[in-house]
């Protein structure tokens, strides 16, 4: 009778697991334990601090930016306040690097970092969109009290787990965007490598899937799985392919090792390779272009292109004519000649009034770029202003000296002075005569003028005309008292009283002011 009984049990064993095959596999079709999801929840979470990482380093960026521009009219402020100084011309080189530096800033803000800043908030947005979808619907299914079944479990795999505000359970997975803010984003779950944090395969023993908690998004199955008259066609993916879901209902779900995203993650999980890519790649305000050089001045490549296409407007200049026209206003070309002028820029002092300031303030201590720019254009006007009271001044002067230009020779002599004789005998084309009246003693020679006179009037003649057994001579029989001047031939006394004649009308000329 025993051995009957035990028959008997065997063969219902047997057909109850040809019946229903898939009790066979205990962890098929089973919810998944919190060692699963806990850690794409702080994936989510890590996620969230993406685009305020962005906004903190497209701030950064702005504010170096910025910085250059500040630097730029600081310098400039100082070159104009100092223009005839050897700094105050080194300024000017520094306010065109600091201004070069701008514009190189600028660009790479607007076609770079931007654009990256963007990228990365998109692709890290775009996953977690993903993310919380995923947990969500984990999250909603389940039996409530009307059963133990479900597919998100505690750690133990006994319970379903609910959400109560910012957590689900006992750990944090708020499963929304929240606003930006800026900040660094923590790189716990996103790495260098890839995701790291979370898990790498689903794991044997229970050790992660239930063994009796049923969840019917972990199979494809017909029977407490997603498909209805059939299995589904084929396995079911979700999050772009971490977690696939079988055909059948005998095997447990697969989960991809994404710890490391070698070749073939972007065609298999995009959206996750994307992530990764663009956090890698964000360089942010750590770009060079947001930075100042340092070393030697002659080794800053804009300064270095500044003085070949400006102060030497030789683009193919070398590095000895480069060095050369460095040290015109730096001396020698090391970093501390650099930040010697820096400090004097900073020191300089604004007097109190100008761009209503209320106290005498250092230039560097002035940020504010309208402050500056105010500054700057009251040095501008203050040179203005010399450069117009110089211009009066000189056509004034041009005025007083060209009223009378027949009797100038004569004037310049006499402004020679009374008691100046040796520096009246000096000047062509004057000489001293003691008799003289007061005033007059220093007169112009009236030898020098006479030569001048007889000069012109033996090469013209005296009905104007040149008159000279020399003239219409080839140059070949310009002999004897003849000389070939380069055009024509002449008498030889004429050239030499011409030559004295304009030798004395030349000092003459060298006596005006203009």
């Amino acid at each position: 009778m025993t051995g009957k009984l035990a028959a008997n049990s065997i063969l219902t064993s047997l057909i109850t697991q040809l019946a229903v095959p898939e009790l066979a596999a205990a962890t098929a079709k089973m919810g998944l334990k919190q060692s699963v999801w806990k850690p794409l929840c702080d994936l989510s979470e890590e996620l969230d601090t993406t685009q305020g990482h962005a906004m903190q380093q497209l701030q950064q960026a702005a504010a170096a930016t910025a910085k250059q521009t500040i630097a730029a009219l600081q310098a400039e402020i100082y070159a104009e306040a100092n223009d005839a100084t050897p700094a105050g011309q080194a300024s000017r080189l520094m306010a065109a690097y600091y201004k070069e530096a701008t514009h190189r800033a600028i660009t790479t803000l607007e076609t770079t970092t931007a654009q990256a800043a963007i990228y990365t908030a998109a692709s890290s947005s775009y996953l977690k969109g993903k993310l919380d979808e995923y947990l969500n619907l984990l999250l909603q299914t389940n039996e409530g009290t009307s059963g133990n079944n479900g597919c998100m479990l505690d750690n133990s795999g006994n319970n379903a787990v609910t959400k109560n505000g910012d957590n689900i359970g006992d750990v944090k997975c708020r499963l929304k965007l929240s606003r930006p803010q800026p900040g660094k984003r923590p790189q716990t779950q996103l790495t260098e490598a890839g995701f790291t944090a979370i898990l790498k395969g689903i794991g044997g023993s229970n050790s992660n899937q239930d063994n009796d908690k049923k969840c019917s998004l972990t199979s494809g199955s017909s029977t407490d799985g997603l498909g209805t008259d059939g299995n589904t066609a084929a396995d079911v993916k979700f999050l772009d392919g971490y977690i696939t879901a079988p055909q059948t209902g005998g095997a447990e779900i697969t989960i991809a090792d994404l710890s490391s995203m070698a070749a073939g993650k972007a065609a298999s999980s995009p959206a996750w390779h994307a992530a990764w890519q663009a956090a890698k790649d964000f360089v942010g305000a750590a770009d060079p272009a947001y930075k100042n050089s340092t070393g030697d001045i002659h080794t800053k490549e804009t300064i270095a292109n500044l003085v070949k296409s400006v102060y030497l407007n030789k683009p193919s200049a070398g590095e000895n004519e480069v060095q050369t026209e460095i040290t015109k206003y730096f001396g020698k070309h090391t970093d501390e000649k650099w930040q010697q002028l820096i400090k004097k820029i900073h020191d300089f002092e604004i007097t109190e009034k100008v761009a209503e300031l209320q106290t005498k303030t250092k230039l560097g201590e002035i940020t504010e770029t309208t402050k500056l720019l105010s500054i700057l254009e009251y040095y501008h006007l203050q040179n203005t202003n010399k450069f117009l009271q110089l211009t009066k001044d000189l056509e004034a002067e041009k005025a007083k000296h060209g009223k009378n230009p027949k009797r100038e020779p004569e004037k310049v002599c006499n402004e020679i002075g009374d008691a100046n004789e040796a520096g009246c005998n000096k000047t062509p084309g004057c000489h001293f005569v003691s008799s003289n009246n007061e005033g007059k003693k220093c007169t112009v020679n009236p030898a020098a003028t006479k030569t001048a006179k007889e000069a012109e009037k033996q090469e013209t003649g005296a009905d104007g005309k040149t008159s000279s057994d020399c003239k219409d001579k080839q140059q070949k029989d310009c002999t004897g008292n003849c000389k070939w001047d380069g055009k024509e031939c002449k008498d030889s006394s004429i050239l030499v009283n011409k030559r004295f004649a304009l030798m004395v009308s030349a000092a003459f000329a060298a006596l005006l002011v203009f």
